[in-house]
């Protein structure tokens, strides 16, 4: 967890645009837990892609949600990776990862 942390860190100060921090979590997380990850930002109970077409079997997934700068994202993993996903080591993480990126770009 501890190189996945200075990953995602490192992409959220070295990507230049959203498109490509969101494409770089999405390949990051998908290498670390061997699953497909798809992030959305949600608006109400509207869940927007940002990565992919969302093509993928929901009732299999699971889906996470997080708040990072009173923006709502969620996550859909595929398949569920069961107890090799820890969401409450990974939720940290990923506020933090999407919080500096977002930071840095007002």
């Amino acid at each position: 967890m501890t190189s996945f942390y200075k990953r995602l860190e490192r992409t959220s100060c070295e990507s230049p645009d959203f498109d490509t921090f969101i494409r770089t979590v999405t390949r990051l997380f998908s290498e670390e837990y061997s699953c497909t990850a798809l992030f959305c930002e949600i608006f109400g109970k509207r869940w927007s892609y940002l990565t992919g077409t969302g093509n993928l079997p929901a009732g299999a997934a699971r889906r996470e949600t997080f708040k990072a700068v009173s923006r709502q994202f969620g996550i859909l993993i595929f398949p569920d990776p069961g107890d090799r996903f820890q969401w409450e080591s990974a939720k940290p993480v990923l506020i933090h990862s999407f919080t500096l990126f977002l930071d840095q770009q007002k």
